[in-house]
């Protein structure tokens, strides 16, 4: 019933409507120039209904068109991010594998439609170093750099590896020294510096970088050990070499100043320079932590002002150590030196029967020439040279 009213609305509206344009057509007139068109008011409302109606079907076209060309075009980008994806997978598996040829490739041509073009880049450089194409190598690193400017970082360590692959030590220093003012606390970017300044003996760098290095625990405390045990030892040579080795062993923390191959290299200059008191300072200290071969042997060679002193200081030493072997050869060496000969044979047969070596036997061949005993000597001698050709058959 409400649909029959309806309709009988819209008849009874469009019989008025249509009395309405009867009675009152209306005037349109349109001039242009020396063209018009003249029409009633009502057939133009008409004609710009359907003329609206037109352009917006063919809007609705129009878009709809755009809408399926989008779809296919990034249908066309997703099927090309998957097969990039599984060359990506594949490229990979090739690089963990070692197989750098195949893993090139694939990591390469898949880089550009990848999700990750940084990885497949960093890994086509790496490949390519692994066979020795350097170019390609550079230019997949120019590629990478472009593509990721925000990760600064990971470029720069993969060139600073080249370079370091081709041992350009001092284009990786620069690319370093850049890449730690960025990231100072980086692990990586720190052990290849030591890595860099180590080859290229730029001691005083690492030197400054140490504290660093132990803060940042880049290494164990062994390792820290070792290359500090190393710096200074190279930079007491530098110091010997250019009569600046004091300032070094100043500048040294007291921990260091107790390291017996640095005490060694120290009191060496000191005894080669006529500076037996300062030497016999130094070797005391250190010897009261430690009775090191090579300090006791420093320690025998001074000249000292208190030979006496230095005497009983040895013995001192050797209550608490009575079968140091190298201790007794000091000891028989600085009684020597005084003429107290025999002192000097006891504390010597005493490190021989110890200890048998042939600077022991070579001390007491010099005994029995000074007392002329020339057979004497020459027996020391010769057991001397016997236990030296056992030793190197040994080696």
């Amino acid at each position: 019933m409400k649909r029959v009213v309806f309709y009988f609305l819209v008849l009874l509206f469009a019989v008025w409507l249509g009395v309405v344009m009867h009675r009152n057509p209306g005037y349109v007139l349109i001039a242009y120039h020396n063209t018009s068109i003249e029409t009633s008011l009502w057939f133009a409302v008409v004609v710009l209904i359907f003329l609206f109606l037109f352009f917006h079907t063919l809007l609705r076209f129009s878009a709809g068109v755009c809408a399926v060309t989008s779809y296919i075009r990034q249908w066309i980008i997703n099927r090309r991010k998957r097969r990039a994806h599984t060359q990506t997978v594949l490229g990979l598996y090739d690089f963990v594998e070692g197989n750098w040829v195949s893993s090139e490739k694939k990591l390469a041509r898949s880089a550009k439609h990848s999700d990750m073009p940084l990885v497949n880049y960093l890994a086509a450089a790496f490949t390519a170093q692994r066979q020795h194409a350097f170019k390609r190598s550079d230019s997949y690193l120019r590629l990478a750099q472009k593509t990721a400017k925000d990760r600064p970082v990971a470029v720069g360590l993969a060139q600073a590896r080249a370079q370091i692959d081709n041992q350009h030590w001092e284009e990786a220093g620069v690319i370093l020294q850049q890449l730690y003012k960025i990231q100072p606390k980086n692990v990586f970017v720190l052990q290849l510096l030591v890595q860099v300044y180590s080859e290229l003996k730029d001691w005083r760098s690492l030197e400054q970088l140490l504290p660093v290095l132990c803060k940042r625990r880049v290494f164990s405390f062994n390792e820290i050990d070792q290359l500090e045990r190393k710096i200074y030892s190279e930079l007491l040579l530098i110091g010997s070499k250019n009569h600046s080795i004091a300032n070094t062993w100043d500048s040294m923390s007291g921990h260091l100043q107790k390291k017996p191959e640095l005490v060694a290299i120290y009191a060496d200059y000191l005894l080669v320079n006529n500076k037996a008191d300062d030497a016999e300072a130094v070797l005391k200290i250190a010897l009261r932590k430690i009775l090191d071969d090579r300090l006791l042997e420093l320690y025998a060679r001074l000249q000292s002002s208190q030979p006496i002193k230095q005497l009983m200081r040895a013995e001192d030493w050797l209550k608490d150590n009575p079968e140091n072997a190298s201790l007794l050869l000091c000891l028989g060496r600085i009684c020597r030196q005084q003429k107290l000969w025999g002192k000097t044979r006891h504390y010597l047969e005493r490190s021989a029967r110890l200890m048998p070596a042939l600077a022991v036997y070579v001390e007491l061949a010099k005994i029995m020439e000074e007392q002329n005993d020339l057979r004497g000597a020459l027996d020391f001698y010769t057991k001397g040279m016997r236990l030296a050709k056992i030793g190197l058959y040994q080696n």
